[in-house]
């Protein structure tokens, strides 16, 4: 292996995984991306404004 190679970053299989966060009511979750495909994006619980809070790899895992 060369410095190249070491320096690289790993390639990591798998879908982004977002988790998101709640303005109004503080919950923390992972949306179904059937719901944003069909334009449902607010908060599950409430219906409030959602930020992404983290993106990571499915490899990564998806928990907060």
């Amino acid at each position: 292996m060369n410095a190249e190679e070491s320096s690289a970053a790993p390639q990591v299989a798998g879908p982004p995984v977002a988790t998101l966060a709640c303005t109004s009511c503080q919950l923390v979750y992972q949306p179904d991306l059937a719901a944003f495909e069909s334009g449902r994006t607010g908060c599950p619980r409430c219906g409030g404004w959602t930020w992404i809070a983290q993106l990571r790899t499915a490899a990564e895992g998806g928990d907060w």
